[in-house]
């Protein structure tokens, strides 16, 4: 592998964001190929990524014959070689040749060597077996069982043919032939140079090389001044790039995309400013803490039993003027099919910090009792059907906690996505992510999908969006990590403060 990856493939996957598919603003851009044409996928992704910009006269002439000086340009490009030496080494290359710079490159690489007598052979066309050399000697392939009846074992392509059919780079033709000494035309190379490239980035993983190969999203614009598009298009990405071993985090620059990401940030921490200065400063002085720390301590009553001597089994913090509730149903002890769970700690404190930044509404049990997100006819979903009819509440978030063990930051459950809105998920998902939390899933692994859960209750019984938000153990420590508390509630935050003023 002599490729630079790490440059290449952030911007190969931020394009098959921006140009989608099929769509009406994807325009060929050549005239000479339409959206029909095999290659057309192909080509526009080499010219989107400036592997080319085709002739003069703004054709690509799909059907031509590739040249050694085309072929050295384009993988100049892909595999950015080092600046030459000696640019001038092949007497054949002309000083005002476009490819001069990319053929000594690609020779002093030792990626294409000239010939016997010295010369390059500029104007010379490529092969279908000389191109397959080349693309096995860039990227790392496997090998196939495949054979083509006219590739004897003997021949010099024989392997490098064979372990471009094993990524899945080629099939041959119909009849079972490869056809090694056709000319290799520019539509086909390009066909194989994108294809190696998506193989590289996924390897033997199959369903993430087809993802790679078709993530056309389903958009109608680029517009990448709209939130709600930006936050989609953040989500997805991070989706795909995770599942072939990269957080979107840990990619280089991806150009139009991450500017608009990190506009996005700009103006919702902007937005954010009336409640965020207070945040920062109250984390600096420590009250913050202070406050977490008082709070939670009175559900940590008696073992986290709570305030056996209340009342009630929770308590209503009304907002003065809130359209959101959340919910804290296992701040303490409770009970389920008479056995009895424990507190999901930090949850309580959270619900109330919210209360304290944000005056949302929140709803917290306060002592033992039964488990209201487990069954539905219970006093805690009684007065939250009340309270929710009476001052259309549009949104309810439902706090929970998951173990240290499991493989995610937050997981959303939406039931399938049938509890709220995806652009209402992916919001949630960007503040988490502009704060440093990066795996935050959607029905990971908490659907929230059982009819008596408080989200299921919300959206399916009183026709309110919702989302259980289910928050690792690691991010409800603050004793032992209290950057990770600060920034899971700052993130969360964020989140409802844009909901309830935008």
């Amino acid at each position: 592998m002599i490729h630079n990856l790490k440059i290449f493939l952030p911007a190969l996957l931020a394009l098959t964001i921006l140009y989608p598919a099929g769509s009406a603003s994807a325009a060929s851009p050549f005239p000479d190929m339409k959206e029909s044409d095999w290659f057309y996928y192909e080509v526009s992704l080499m010219e989107s990524l400036d592997i080319t910009s085709g002739y003069p006269d703004k054709t690509f002439r799909p059907q031509n014959s590739l040249t050694r000086a085309e072929a050295a340009v384009f993988f100049d490009r892909v595999l950015d070689f080092p600046e030459p030496e000696n640019p001038d080494a092949f007497p054949d290359v002309s000083k005002n040749s476009f490819a001069r710079e990319a053929i000594a490159s690609a020779s002093e690489a030792g990626f294409m060597n000239g010939f016997p007598d010295g010369r390059f052979g500029p104007d010379q066309t490529l092969t279908r077996e000389q191109m397959a050399v080349l693309i096995d000697r860039a990227y790392a392939l496997q090998e196939a069982s495949m054979f083509f009846n006219d590739l004897p074992e003997k021949r010099y392509s024989y392997d490098a043919v064979r372990r471009l059919a094993g990524s899945g780079i080629t099939s041959g033709y119909p009849d079972g032939t490869f056809r090694p000494a056709n000319n290799v035309t520019r539509a086909e190379f390009s066909v194989f140079l994108i294809r190696s490239i998506f193989w590289e980035a996924a390897g033997s993983n199959k369903e993430a090389n087809t993802s790679l190969q078709h993530f056309w999203l389903e958009t109608e614009t680029s517009d990448l001044s709209s939130r709600e598009t930006v936050e989609r298009l953040e989500r997805q990405l991070y989706e795909l790039t995770s599942s072939i071993g990269s957080g979107f985090h840990t990619l280089v620059p991806l150009k139009k995309l991450e500017e608009a990401v990190l506009q996005q940030q700009a103006e919702r921490g902007k937005s954010f400013s009336p409640v965020s200065n207070r945040l920062l400063s109250d984390w600096g002085d420590g009250s913050f803490m202070t406050r977490v720390f008082e709070h939670e301590a009175f559900f940590a009553q008696n073992n986290y039993h709570g305030a056996t001597e209340e009342e009630e089994d929770f308590h209503l913090l009304e907002a003065e003027d809130s359209r959101i509730l959340v919910t804290a149903p296992h701040t303490t002890v409770h009970l389920r099919e008479n056995m009895p769970k424990v507190a999901e700690v930090y949850t309580g404190a959270i619900a109330r910090m919210l209360h304290d930044y944000l005056d949302v509404n929140v709803m917290y049990t306060t002592r033992k009792s039964i488990d209201s997100n487990y069954y539905n006819t219970t006093a805690f979903k009684e007065t939250m059907a009340e309270h929710i009819r009476a001052n259309d509440i549009n949104l309810v978030i439902d706090l929970h906690g998951a173990a240290r063990y499991r493989d995610f930051d937050l997981d959303a459950g939406t039931d399938g996505g049938s509890l709220a809105s995806p652009e209402k998920v992916n919001s949630l998902m960007s503040s988490l992510r502009a704060h440093g939390i990066y795996d935050v899933y959607e029905n990971h692994t908490f659907t929230a999908g059982y009819s008596g859960t408080i989200a299921h209750f919300s959206r399916n019984e009183l026709n309110t969006e919702a989302v259980q938000l289910e928050i690792n153990r690691n991010y409800r420590d603050p004793r032992t990590n209290p950057e990770q508390f600060f920034n899971m509630f700052y993130g969360i935050s964020e989140f409802l403060y844009l909901q309830e003023n935008e």
